[in-house]
């Protein structure tokens, strides 16, 4: 088991929950459909009721949360090295 996935569990406080929204904003838009499908736990389907959504971060439970904060930054690292 890898040490993200260990802390998956660990509580989360609201400053991590603005810290991780303001890496998600960071991610180009292809990869938010990763973040959708992280939260609804199915494969995104482009569909109009999906063109504007909206993630509550303060409903989910704290390994939810640290999936989306794992894959977010995972990705930002891969667009960095990419430059």
């Amino acid at each position: 088991v890898c040490q993200e996935e260990e802390g998956n569990d660990r509580p989360i406080d609201q400053k991590e929950i603005i810290y991780i929204c303001d890496l998600v904003r960071q991610l180009p838009p292809a990869y938010l459909v990763g973040v959708w499908e992280i939260v609804n736990e199915k494969p995104f389907r482009e569909n109009r009721e999906y063109r504007v959504t909206e993630i509550d971060f303060s409903q989910l439970k704290s390994r939810k949360i640290r999936e989306v904060e794992y894959y977010v930054k995972r990705k930002l690292q891969n667009i960095r090295k990419s430059r």
